[in-house]
């Protein structure tokens, strides 16, 4: 099969949704043939032959790595058009089209569709249709619900990460259609091992995320603070990048806990693992997330989590059975809940040893192979 995939982000640029699209992709070309758009980063070329797909990248002028600004989610609504025609003239053979993302790789996707004259299906992350932490965000405003609307009744097919996400497409468009639920895949990482992971004297909270108001990192330092009043032997580790570093550094300033929890911009993904095993308990305190890729970065590492109730995950963690959720921008909950998994190490092992079977549904090989009986279907 030969397939044209759209993403705005794609590794080394973006967030989660990017990662899970490059570990489907590098399943998908071990038997079918892949060509990608994507934007272009500083420093990379416009068109390559890497890792066994052909990349085309359309300049959208992006400066930061981490976080897309307004301006570039809105050229890449027209610039990746240039590439599509180029594949034209080419006569590139495509059989399936997929885009990542309603928004704005949805609308080229759908282009691609009546170009090429193929189906497309569209995949659907949670923060491209509804971000409640954002004032731009595509269900907020008549022109981006009518353009997500356009995208969603023009595919072929769509997919979601979560039954969340499913829920918000038809609650704030009017979506009707069937959509079928995928969840991300997760590629293992390979086991590591240093100094640092033998010796972790103290319970240490660790978080993953893009420094942004929607992972809600603020609510977390003010909860560890209470955690840390009545148990100095806690530190908390958050690490990411984005606009809201210099706030959350002088939040952790003004709370006195410059000791105790630091904010780390400086990871890989080595170091990244090598953190998780460190630690005692992953915290997601997003507002909301589509899906969560940290938490099954932090369930293969064995961490028991404590994370908000607002999302996708709540697909794969169930309060109290393998996790202890709370309502978003609660303190006081979540601070209860970081503080009863500290007290009852017998509820973390039973948490953890619930994992395996929720893992093997992660699996990239199983998730990649549902996309491609669908594509297969269209």
């Amino acid at each position: 099969m030969r397939i044209l995939t759209i993403n705005y982000e794609y590794p080394p640029l973006g967030g989660g949704g990017g990662v899970a699209h490059k570990v489907l992709v590098d399943e998908w070309k071990r038997h079918h043939e892949v060509t990608l758009i994507t934007t272009r980063g500083k420093g990379q070329r416009f068109s390559e032959y890497m890792h066994g797909i052909r990349v085309y990248r359309a300049p959208c002028f992006r400066r930061t790595a981490s976080v897309p600004e307004v301006y570039s989610l809105a050229l890449f609504l027209i610039t990746p058009i240039l590439w599509l025609l180029w594949l034209k003239i080419k006569r590139k053979k495509i059989d399936v089209i997929n885009a990542q993302f309603a928004i704005p790789s949805g609308v080229i996707g759908i282009i691609a569709k009546y170009l090429f004259h193929v189906p497309c299906i569209v995949s659907i992350h949670g923060g491209d249709i509804y971000d409640p932490s954002k004032k731009v965000s595509p269900h907020l405003y008549w022109y981006t619900r009518w353009l997500v609307s356009w995208v969603l009744s023009h595919a072929d097919r769509i997919i979601a990460q979560s039954h969340n996400t499913a829920q918000n497409a038809k609650a704030y468009y009017r979506f009707t259609q069937e959509i079928d639920i995928v969840p991300l895949p997760l590629a293992p990482a390979e086991p590591t091992q240093s100094q640092d992971d033998v010796d972790a004297p103290a319970y240490t909270f660790i978080s993953i995320g893009r420094l942004v108001a929607r992972k809600g990192f603020d609510y977390l330092i003010d909860a560890f603070a209470r955690i840390h009043a009545t148990r100095p032997d806690t530190t908390l580790c958050i690490i990411g990048r984005g606009p809201q570093e210099a706030e959350l550094r002088a939040r952790i300033v003004e709370k006195n806990l410059s000791s105790c929890a630091w904010i780390r911009t400086d990871v890989d993904d080595v170091l990244k693992y090598q953190l998780l095993r460190r630690a005692s308990c992953y915290v997601l305190s997003s507002l909301h997330e589509g899906y969560g890729i940290v938490l099954q970065e932090a369930m293969n590492a064995g961490l028991p989590i404590v994370a908000t109730n607002n999302g996708g995950q709540t697909d794969f963690l169930i309060h109290r059975k393998n996790a202890l959720l709370c309502s978003p921008k609660d303190v006081d909950q979540l601070a209860r809940c970081m503080q009863e998994m500290i007290e009852h190490p017998d509820f973390q092992q039973e948490a953890v040893a619930r994992y395996a079977e929720t893992l093997r549904s992660f699996e990239p090989e199983r998730v990649a192979r549902k996309t491609i009986e669908l594509f297969s279907h269209l």
